[in-house]
């Protein structure tokens, strides 16, 4: 089962690269020709690359073998980071690909950059965005990488405030963790 899989993952990956390619070919060419289908050819290519970093990450779900490849990491982020780029060509910020980049930001100790992507959704979309609570938590673990226990402590009680009740398996963990935090 595990072998298939991850050819399964393998093949996805390939087809993503092959269709980023293929898109970004005929953008290149000039084609389509009718430009009013430029923002949905866009679209469909920022979803690749999101899908792209996705596809990564979810071996690494499935597997349960933790992604510990600086490069595989930085070529999820690259992915992402496209993905962002092409999305704001076309006026539309996937919420998704923020949370996941700001996630692999931080799982590389880079508290600042994940910090960012955070504040970039929550100061435009507030509480509204579409996995806000996730973005609480990202910013509040890295709040406390960084050593800012009092803005970790405010994001992890946000946090727990927005997810859906028995949404995270590890909520008694979060909140001994906020415990400690809030103790010193």
């Amino acid at each position: 089962k595990l072998s298939l899989a991850l050819n399964n993952f393998d093949a996805e990956k390939l087809a993503y690269t092959n269709a980023i390619e293929h898109i970004n070919t005929s953008l290149k060419e000039g084609r389509p020709k009718d430009s009013s289908f430029i923002p949905a050819l866009k679209h469909y290519l920022s979803e690749c690359y999101a899908r792209l970093a996705s596809a990564e990450q979810m071996r690494e779900q499935y597997t349960g073998q933790i992604i510990t490849d600086p490069k595989i990491k930085y070529e999820i982020l690259n992915n992402l980071t496209k993905a962002i780029a092409v999305s704001k060509e076309i006026n539309s910020v996937p919420t998704q690909c923020y949370a996941q980049r700001a996630a692999v930001y931080g799982e590389l100790n880079r508290f600042e950059e994940a910090i960012k992507d955070c504040n970039e959704v929550l100061e435009r979309d507030g509480v509204t965005a579409g996995g806000a609570f996730l973005l609480y938590l990202v910013r509040g673990q890295c709040y406390a990488g960084k050593g800012e226990e009092r803005k970790a402590v405010e994001d992890l009680k946000k946090y727990l405030e927005l997810e859906q009740e028995g949404w995270i398996a590890e909520r008694k963990e979060m909140e001994a963790a906020l415990g400690y935090l809030e103790e010193g």
